[in-house]
């Protein structure tokens, strides 16, 4: 199983990015006066994925036997209860697949918990990352 992607941005804010050079490069960097010893706090958080917010199948089961029950008087409210049964695994098995469907439509992450923080600070005009160069200098350049 692959592990969960991170994102990464400035504290409070509402875009995050998958690497905290994209962070320098969008927020800081273009705001940058590059004097030395500026530093900036950067988090760090885990990400869920669309299926922690999507509804569980028995609520969407439940929302479509209501859906059609508003436009059909039901006489006795067995069809009601055929729509709605937990045990009709086919019906349930289809929801949960449409959600699958929906969640793997869905490109975005969503932040979790913050799990660090990270220094960026300008030495020598060139950003580091608590301490470590941020950028690899080629050699042949």
């Amino acid at each position: 199983m692959s592990e969960t992607p991170h994102l990464f941005g400035l504290p409070g804010a509402e875009l995050l990015y998958d690497d905290a050079s994209d962070v320098y490069e969008s927020d800081i960097e273009p705001w940058l006066d590059e004097r030395e010893g500026a530093e900036w706090v950067i988090e760090e958080h885990t990400t869920r994925g669309p299926t922690t917010w999507l509804p569980s199948k028995e609520w969407v089961q439940d929302w479509i036997a209501e859906a059609i029950a508003e436009e059909h008087d039901f006489e006795d409210g067995r069809d009601m209860e055929a729509m709605t049964k937990r045990d009709d695994t086919e019906l349930l098995d289809a929801i949960d697949a449409l959600l699958a469907m929906f969640a793997t439509r869905c490109k975005w992450l969503e932040a979790d918990k913050k799990i660090a923080e990270h220094v960026i600070t300008i030495d020598g005009g060139e950003p580091y990352l608590d301490g470590e160069p941020m950028y690899r200098k080629n050699p042949d350049a």
